[in-house]
């Protein structure tokens, strides 16, 4: 079973069946107001004397997958903004005392009837951190790009009069000159991250060169039953390779990537091509396991590395010409079952292209 067979397998849920199963609930909630249990129905189970309640499951916000609970001690104001490994807050600021003259009074007036009840702790979503790979400590001397970027932290080179860079909720990142190369700012600049997606970069820089930007590709089965996001491509027909670039890079569509895989020699071959054009470029934290980002086994990149790939790529005019598009038109086809489907818009999903 290749990579590409194990991705395809992961689960996934229908958003037509989910919102047809909710329909029907609401459905039978509405039309019976109460149940009546048959006499042929088991009897309901009774509290036995002595046995323990059962406890009720803890309630409290509903967080992405990628969040946690986090419990806020009472009297705790959050930050606008926590950041793993801070503090959660700050406590709460005394009130200030009431003048001499009015104390009595103020007392008085402002006596509950009752005693108040103990503040509850405050349960909140929390951003959790990606966990990096596990790795040997670098040698410094030996790290790509200088032996500063071996630090974990942020490293950065400012007068005393340049703000320091913010906090942000990611583990690592590099902020380079495009044209120089420079590095003005990094944090962790080497950890092994899943690289998701961003190595469809690797995967063009890879590919665009040894592709006819004239050429034609018949989309396989593999391809139009990719895992994940898709452009919708239909086995059987005929795509332009322009037309496969332009929805891998402006819609990450996994499909574009494993037909664009196929004309390069298959998947097998296009993993083989990529790593090797990593080493190439100095990448070597990088290794790819499936051309379209997915995660799957040891696969890792680092902030460095995506940073030199990003740098190389936008050298090749036709990944320039895909990333700043902002729409395109996709050609349509015929299905297995012989529907014909027109030619439609796809969108660049980089918010940067419409509000800067």
């Amino acid at each position: 079973m290749t990579p590409r067979d194990r991705a395809r397998r992961r689960p996934w849920t229908s958003p037509v069946a989910g919102a047809a199963v909710a329909a029907l609930g609401l459905a039978l909630a509405v039309t019976t107001p109460y149940a009546v249990t048959p006499a042929s129905a088991s009897p309901l189970p009774r509290a036995v004397a002595g046995s323990q309640p059962q406890a009720l499951p803890q309630t409290g916000p509903r967080c992405a997958p990628w969040q946690t609970i986090t419990t806020v001690p009472p009297g705790v104001v959050l930050k606008p903004r926590v950041f793993p490994g801070d503090e959660l807050g700050t406590p709460a600021p005394a009130p200030k005392p009431v003048g001499t003259a009015g104390a009595t009074a103020a007392t008085k007036q402002t006596q509950p009837a009752h005693p108040a009840k103990p503040a509850k702790p405050l349960l909140v979503c929390r951003n959790a951190a990606p966990t990096p790979f596990p790795h040997a400590a670098w040698e410094p001397d030996t790290v790509v790009g200088g032996s500063r970027l071996a630090d974990s932290g942020v490293v950065v080179d400012r007068p005393a009069s340049v703000v320091a860079p913010p906090e942000v909720y990611d583990v690592s990142y590099v902020l380079a000159d495009l044209d120089s190369g420079e590095i003005l700012a990094a944090k962790s600049p080497h950890a092994w991250l899943r690289p998701a997606s961003t190595l469809k970069t690797l995967t063009a820089l890879t590919l665009l060169p040894l592709l006819n930007p004239r050429g034609v590709v018949v989309a396989g089965e593999d391809a139009a039953t990719a895992a994940g996001t898709r452009v919708g491509i239909l086995a059987g027909n005929r795509y332009p390779v322009t037309n496969l670039v332009d929805a891998m890079l402006m819609f990450s569509a996994n499909d574009a990537v494993y037909a664009l895989a196929d004309a390069a020699g298959g998947y097998e071959r296009t993993v083989e091509l990529m790593n090797a054009k990593a080493a190439e470029i100095g990448a070597f934290d990088t290794l790819t396991v499936d051309p379209s980002g997915l995660d799957d086994g040891e696969q890792r990149s680092s902030a460095y590395d995506l940073a030199l790939i990003g740098r190389d790529a936008m050298r090749l005019p036709a990944f320039r010409n895909a990333i700043t598009k902002r729409d395109a038109v996709f050609p349509g086809g015929k299905d297995k079952n012989g529907k014909v489907w027109p030619a439609f818009h796809v969108y660049n999903i980089n918010d940067l292209l419409r509000h800067y």
